[in-house]
């Protein structure tokens, strides 16, 4: 498995931290770390973008997806942190009012996200491009 989010669980909520570029090549693993999160029964799931340094549209795919599959378990997926150029992409595609937790990025919100790790590691995959870091809040990979 990809090394991917970074997840703080708890008993029916969870943080999942993304860092590195979330693409084409990298996409599937945000999509399946959250769908086995709903698996275990986890329902509310915050997303950290804080060290996401690129997000195609593949990657808003994988997010608006993931949302579409907590809402079906009667849960819960919110953005928190995005940088100024997810911030951009969310607006420019109208996505900020269905991802973004309430201020979440916005002019004079800001939002407190549960759960500590190290956002830095990442795994080279195709042609030397970075992929998108998950990690664990018992400090193994997922």
């Amino acid at each position: 498995m990809p090394t991917g989010p970074f997840t703080a669980a708890r008993r029916f909520e969870t943080v999942i931290s993304v860092a590195g570029e979330l693409d084409l090549h990298s996409a599937q693993a945000l999509t399946d770390a959250v769908d086995e999160r709903l698996r275990d029964g986890v329902l509310d799931i915050d997303v950290d973008l804080s060290e996401l340094s690129f997000c195609d549209v593949s990657g808003l795919n994988a997010f608006l997806r993931a949302r579409l599959s907590a809402i079906a378990c009667g849960g819960s997926l919110r953005l928190h942190h995005p940088t100024p150029m997810l911030t951009r992409l969310f607006l420019l595609t109208g996505t900020h009012g269905v991802l973004l937790a309430a201020g979440a990025g916005l002019p004079g919100g800001r939002v407190t996200v549960h759960g500590s790790g190290d956002f830095g590691r990442t795994r080279p995959h195709h042609g030397g491009r970075r992929r998108p870091a998950l990690f664990a809040d018992d400090g193994g990979l997922r």
